[in-house]
């Protein structure tokens, strides 16, 4: 009969096995060989998973990004020892360094924003087919949490997206359906050491705060982020109205019978998509249309106004500066 170690270890090789079978199934069915492939690596134990999986996937070109965010001095040592690691394992590494200013407030937002845009545009420069992110399950249940306490709707509690676009470039988060501790004994297993970020233990923010909650509580993480993914199809069926809505005039009487979610998102896209006021702005825009004697508005930049039942959204003229 076999010891309980024995038992324990067999099953841990099961584990891990049928990880590595999972992430293969993905990439065959995402990527055929010979696709290149970037990987954005912290040096976190989900980064270097990630890297590990996609190693011994081995279908196509893989170069690991390392961001050195230039927020402490000692990063750029970080960074080179994260790159000598994953060269250890056999993958080619660079490491992107950000160059401009330092925020003094908002950091992690910035530095997302900075770490993204580096990213991006080596995948954009070198033409790669993808970028690989290192998200997992608990990291989408903490999102969940953390867009419930701003008030978010649908689509700021709907789950992460595991292909989606951003900036031109395909982003890709294969990791998902795993657990952050699955993935360490993942890297155990091999022997492979990770970096542990001690921003991840610094209550100051407020993504610790709230896995120390989730923890104390032991909410159950795999029905939060099932409860997150049921929201991304719901998402997807309001962007599904939203595409129709947008096709040909939008009369203000169409308007007025959409369901207020679809409005405020046909609206959204006609002032700018991404990059499109907040929806308090956009609440106000809509009861304004549906009043009689509509004058017209300004809104993002753009002029709305009514012309025979129709509205009208004309981008404003930049003013030349001298």
């Amino acid at each position: 009969m076999p010891s309980k170690y024995k038992l324990l270890n067999f099953l841990m090789v099961a584990i891990i096995l049928s990880m590595q079978e999972i992430f293969n199934r993905k990439m065959d069915f995402w990527f055929g060989r010979g696709a290149k492939i970037a990987i954005a690596v912290s040096g976190g134990a989900d980064s270097m998973a990630l890297a590990f999986l996609a190693r011994q996937w081995g279908g196509c070109e893989i170069v690991a990004l390392i961001v050195d965010h230039r927020l402490r001095e000692e990063s750029g040592r970080e960074a080179a020892l994260v790159a000598r690691r994953l060269k250890s394992m056999g993958l080619k590494a660079e490491v992107l360094v950000h160059k401009g200013k330092i925020p003094k407030s908002n950091i992690e937002a910035a530095a997302r924003e900075y770490r993204y845009g580096l990213l991006c545009d080596w995948v954009r420069e070198r033409g790669f087919d993808a970028l690989f992110v290192g998200h997992q399950m608990d990291e989408q249940a903490e999102t969940f949490f953390l867009n419930l306490m701003r008030g978010s709707g649908v689509y700021g509690l709907a789950a992460m997206e595991e292909d989606s676009m951003r900036d031109g470039v395909r982003i890709v988060r294969p990791l998902l359906d795993f657990r952050k501790e699955g993935l360490k004994d993942l890297l155990r297993s091999g022997g492979i050491e990770w970096v542990e970020d001690p921003s991840n233990i610094d209550d100051k923010f407020t993504r610790v705060k709230v896995r120390k909650a989730m923890a104390a509580l032991n909410l159950p993480v795999e029905r939060i982020a099932l409860a997150a993914a049921n929201l991304r199809r719901a998402a997807e069926a309001i962007e599904f109205y939203v595409a129709a809505a947008l096709c040909g005039e939008l009369s203000v009487e169409a308007l007025r019978a959409l369901p207020l979610e679809v409005a405020y998102r046909v609206l959204a896209e006609r002032l700018g998509g991404e990059y499109a006021p907040r929806l308090a702005s956009i609440e106000r825009l809509y009861a304004r249309l549906l009043t009689p004697g509509f004058r017209g508005a300004t809104l993002g930049g753009y002029k709305v106004s009514v012309k025979k039942g129709v509205v009208v959204f004309t981008r404003e003229k930049r003013k030349k500066t001298s």
